[in-house]
């Protein structure tokens, strides 16, 4: 048995050492002129041979990139209705006389220590003490907004707060946040602004207030959209880079500030206001209940905002940011 034991040992130590001389060999012909330049012939392979084959796709492809990089806000206007444009700028000189505007913000809560399947992470993990004293921190953040009203969804019985809207007959509860963004579009004509977020994330006023100053000089299609900032050793850093790293190229400037749009779109929340409520609602399936990033709660969050640019303060990240009062854990 033991003479079985070493042969095989040593079967698997030659393999390895089989693996890492290709592995080295691979990496060296990679680095290689040749593999270089084979890289560029094919790259020029491609676009000479669409320029050829296709050329009036071709010249189409390069006006429209033109365009977007000469002219980032009428290309980012050619799809939207003149009548939500009109909307937004009757919505606009209207908070500019309105001192605060009217708010609903909403907490999508849920806590239970026998169902961690329905709804994986700390809502279903975390001492009871400890989460109610997060959630606690989250909806005294939002109380400060002045003008607010906040609303706690989630499901009777799987809460340690009281209920103002209940999501019992949803069957999955980590449909929670489609359905209560779903339900908050049935606000839409109480409200100038509407947030919904996770019951762990920090939002502060002074946020809040950057997000409605940056509306009323931008088009309706961008978002002030916060880092969603964690803590670790003193050093702070945004976890939704360590699941979807990298940027697009897509920046602006505001007010000094450099602005770009993540590869991901979560920071655990939406912050619309009415107007742009009115352009996702004719633009978002608010039935919608699939998984298109992370888990079904991020989804819910990338579905809304899907209609719209999310430009996050960039290189600094934490110029305009919120709080994630957990850590991040990969699924």
């Amino acid at each position: 048995m033991e003479k079985n034991n070493e042969k095989l040992e040593e079967k698997v130590k030659r393999q390895e050492i089989i693996i890492n001389q290709l592995e080295k060999e691979i990496v060296k012909m990679k680095s290689s002129k040749f593999w270089k330049l084979r890289g560029l012939y094919l790259t020029y392979k491609k676009k000479f041979s669409f320029l050829f084959l296709s050329p009036e796709k071709f010249v189409k492809k390069y006006i429209k990139i033109a365009y977007k990089i000469m002219f980032p806000k009428s290309y980012e206007l050619s799809g939207v209705d003149r009548k939500y444009l009109d909307y937004n700028k009757k919505f606009i000189e209207e908070m500019k006389k309105k001192e605060n505007p009217k708010v609903l913000a909403i907490v999508n809560h849920y806590y239970s220590d026998e169902n961690v399947s329905e709804f994986p992470g700390k809502s279903a993990t975390q001492d009871a003490l400890v989460r109610k004293g997060i959630v606690e921190k989250v909806i005294s953040g939002l109380k400060e907004i002045p003008n607010v009203d906040v609303k706690i969804c989630g499901i009777k019985g799987r809460s340690l707060f009281d209920i103002d809207e209940d999501f019992s007959h949803i069957g999955n509860p980590a449909f929670l946040v489609y359905s209560s963004i779903e339900w908050m579009f049935s606000q839409i004509d109480k409200y100038d602004y509407f947030i919904n977020i996770e019951d762990d994330i920090l939002f502060t006023k002074e946020t809040f207030k950057e997000i409605v100053e940056f509306d009323k000089e931008n088009i309706i299609t961008r978002c002030f959209h916060p880092n969603r900032m964690e803590y670790e050793g003193g050093n702070e850093y945004c976890a939704d880079f360590k699941s979807k790293p990298g940027w697009q190229n897509i920046f602006m400037d505001y007010k000094g500030m450099k602005l770009r749009v993540a590869k991901n779109p979560h920071s655990g929340l939406a912050v619309l206001s009415r107007p742009k409520m009115l352009y996702a609602r004719d633009k978002v399936d608010l039935k919608r209940r699939d998984i298109i990033i992370g888990y079904y709660m991020a989804s819910a969050f990338a579905n809304v905002n899907s209609p719209f640019l999310l430009y996050r303060s960039y290189p600094d990240l934490s110029r305009h940011k919120v709080i994630h009062l957990d850590k991040w854990e990969e699924r």
